[in-house]
């Protein structure tokens, strides 16, 4: 049953934006009017580079290092993976833990850069084979994701929440089963085993985000909405 303030709610607001289509089911859920509910995804508030340049062997993590983010996850896979280097680029409160399970387990490829923002974190993000999107939780979005595609970087992504549906299979990288370590090995290594796939998934990723995620085309898909319901 819907209560008397969302009801009031419904009849003031005209339009609801939802960054998924995952955000806007969870909406339906709680009662939203579906005529009322419109995807409109984020964007990169910067233009994509002009070309996608030759990875360097590594793969990368950029996030906040928490319980949430499936890290542990992705350490496990990637103690079956002893030959691919790994940087995870963040901080965060579970990063003890993380550091306590690599010396534990030996594992030599994997490397904690620490917080990095601006060109440090575009040059490493740019250069790497692919990102890795563990998260176990219930993501809105996943800016990260379309962060790199602006680069040209395919990516690994979890079945939780809304980034699966930023991924499409083997054309800008792969799902994963949420939880999964074994799923996540796998995945990883069908991604380098092939670089002509690979690189076609880099050029893939590049093209999605220069015509979804730039800033000029979230502009124009936003002001059709408001014409849309100006002239209605």
């Amino acid at each position: 049953m819907i209560g008397n303030w969302k009801k009031k709610l419904f009849s003031y607001v005209d339009l609801f934006l939802a960054p998924s289509l995952f955000v806007k089911e969870k909406f339906m859920e709680a009662g939203f009017p579906e005529k009322k509910l419109v995807v409109l995804p984020n964007f990169v508030d910067f233009n994509p580079v002009d070309a996608v340049v030759e990875p360097e062997p590594y793969v990368v993590f950029i996030g906040r290092l928490s319980e949430e983010k499936g890290l542990i996850t992705l350490l496990k896979a990637f103690n079956k993976l002893p030959d691919i280097p790994l940087k995870i680029v963040g901080e965060g409160p579970l990063e003890s833990v993380l550091k306590d399970f690599v010396r534990s387990n030996h594992l030599l490829n994997i490397e904690f850069t620490g917080y990095m923002d601006g060109k440090r974190k575009r040059d490493i993000l740019s250069k790497a084979l692919m990102l890795i999107f563990p998260s176990e939780c219930y993501e809105s979005f996943g800016y990260s994701i379309i962060e790199s595609y602006a680069y040209g970087v395919p990516v690994i992504a979890s079945s939780a929440g809304a980034a699966k549906e930023l991924v499409e299979e083997e054309l800008t990288g792969y799902i994963f089963e949420s939880g999964n370590h074994d799923d996540l090995s796998r995945k990883i290594s069908l991604m380098i085993s092939d670089k002509k796939r690979l690189m076609g998934m880099r050029n893939t990723s590049w093209e999605r985000a220069k015509h979804t995620y730039t800033k000029s085309t979230n502009y124009k898909n936003l002001y059709h909405l408001f014409t849309t319901l100006i002239n209605n």
